[in-house]
């Protein structure tokens, strides 16, 4: 019990049963449609942050390819094409997520 009465997100103390004093109960209240809303738009936009992180980590390691040499100009026109599509194809994966995240709790 000291676990919960410690924890930072679950700020509620138990209460004594009515009828058995030795019972304790915690009263648990469903999240408001509104916090959960918010809670999915901040994750989906943390998962969006983290695609568009990768992206810069591979634009860097494709221009230090091109500053070295390594890389044709025509071979990174194409690599820098597949990685748009991918990112656009993960970034329309992300927003279906949120989309049906977001109706469902809407539902509900």
């Amino acid at each position: 019990m000291s676990a919960v009465q410690a924890s930072p997100d679950f700020n509620q103390q138990p209460q004594r049963a009515e009828d058995n004093e030795l019972e304790l109960l915690l009263r648990v209240e469903m999240e408001r449609p509104e916090e959960l809303v918010k809670r999915i738009k901040e994750a989906t936009q943390g998962w969006r942050e983290r695609v568009r992180q990768a992206r810069a980590k591979h634009d860097k390691a494709l221009k230090e390819a091109k500053k070295k040499g390594t890389l044709l100009p025509d071979a990174m026109k194409k690599v820098e094409k597949e990685v748009q599509k991918l990112q656009d194809k993960k970034m329309k994966e992300i927003d279906n997520l949120e989309a049906q995240s977001v109706k469902q709790v809407s539902r509900h």
